[in-house]
C-alpha cells in the first residue's frame, strides 16, 4: 500500500488502519510523516534491492545519475521503513536503554519482542525479515530516543559483543539522527541532500523530495523514497526510506507555520549472507 503523505495531516500522525477504514488522528505541529499504526501494514510493492530509480554510488568519484522523472513522482510508501516501538506497561521517560532478551518473534507482518529486565517492548516492522537474523533467546541491547511525545522517534538493536554489531535500526523524526548523537546509527551515518527532485515550491506544493545518503566503510549508497537497496561487502545491510522531505515553510503569503523543516522515515536492517 502506498500512503500519500502530501495528502495526509501536515503534522505526525498517529492512525490505526482498518481493512477498509483509515482514521487518521493528528498530533501536535511536528510535519508530516504520513501514517502510522500498531496494526499490521500493508505490504510493500517495492522489493529489496531495488531502488526505484533512485541515484546511488559506490563512493567512487563519478556523480550518481539524476533521479528520473518517474521516481521523483513516485508517492510516498511508509512500508518500505514501518517501524513502531511499543513498551508494555508504558514508559515515562523518552528514552530508554538496557540490555534485553528476544521472547517471541512474529514474520508476517514481522513483530520483535523483547524482554528488557521486566519491561517488555514490541517492535512492529511491517514487512522486515527478522528470520535468521532474529531468534527466540538471542540477546540484544536496545537503544531507544524520542521527541516529543514519541511523535519523532530513533532506535537501535545491537549484539552485546565487542563490536556491538547493528542488528536493526529506525528513525522517523525530523532530523535523520537524535540531537547530540550523531553516531547513534553507527557504523551507518545517514545525510540528506537536495538537488533529487528539485521543485518550484508553491503554498499548496511546499514539499521537495529529498535523497538519503547512506555512508559506509564499504562506501556509500542513495536511496531516493519510496524505495529499499541492499548494500555492503563486509556486513550487507537492508537500507529502506520511506519518506525525505525538505518543506518549505517561509513561502512568501503562505501560512505554513505548522510544517517542521524536514520528515525522515528509515530503516536499517542486517541481510543475511547470500
Amino acid at each position: 500500500m502506498s500512503i500519500d503523505s502530501d495528502l495526509a495531516c501536515d503534522r505526525f500522525a498517529v492512525a490505526t488502519i482498518l481493512l477498509s477504514t483509515a482514521i487518521l488522528a493528528c498530533a501536535p505541529p511536528r510535519g508530516d510523516l504520513g501514517v502510522y499504526t500498531d496494526n499490521d501494514p500493508a505490504d510493500s510493492t517495492e522489493s529489496a534491492g531495488t531502488t526505484s530509480g533512485a541515484p546511488t554510488s559506490s563512493g567512487g568519484p563519478d556523480a550518481p545519475e539524476p533521479a528520473s522523472e518517474a521516481a521523483c513522482a513516485e508517492q510516498t510508501d511508509l512500508s518500505a521503513a514501518w517501524h513502531n516501538v511499543v513498551f508494555d506497561p508504558d514508559i515515562t521517560a523518552d528514552d530508554f536503554a538496557a540490555a534485553c532478551a528476544v521472547t517471541d518473534l512474529q514474520l508476517d507482518p514481522a513483530h520483535l519482542f523483547l524482554d528488557c529486565a521486566g519491561q517488555g517492548v514490541r517492535i512492529a516492522l511491517g514487512d522486515a525479515q527478522l528470520s535468521p537474523l532474529f531468534a527466540v533467546g538471542d540477546a540484544v541491547a536496545l537503544d531507544y530516543r524520542s521527541l516529543g511525545n514519541r511523535y519523532e522517534t530513533w532506535f537501535t538493536l545491537r549484539r552485546p559483543d565487542s563490536e556491538a554489531t547493528l542488528l536493526l535500526a529506525g528513525v522517523r523524526a525530523v532530523t535523520l539522527a537524535p540531537a547530540g548523537a550523531p553516531d547513534f546509527f553507527a557504523p551507518w551515518t545517514m545525510t540528506s541532500g537536495a538537488g533529487a527532485c528539485p521543485i518550484t515550491p508553491t503554498c499548496e506544493s511546499p514539499r521537495e523530495k529529498l535523497a538519503v545518503e547512506f555512508s559506509h566503510a564499504d562506501g556509500a549508497t542513495t536511496v531516493l523514497p519510496p524505495s529499499r537497496t541492499i548494500f555492503g561487502a563486509s556486513a550487507r545491510y537492508e537500507l529502506n526510506v520511506g519518506t525525505a522531505l525538505l518543506n518549505y515553510r517561509e513561502l512568501p503569503g503562505c501560512d505554513l507555520t505548522d510544517l517542521s523543516p524536514h520528515n525522515f522515515a528509515a530503516r536499517i536492517v542486517l541481510a543475511p549472507a547470500p
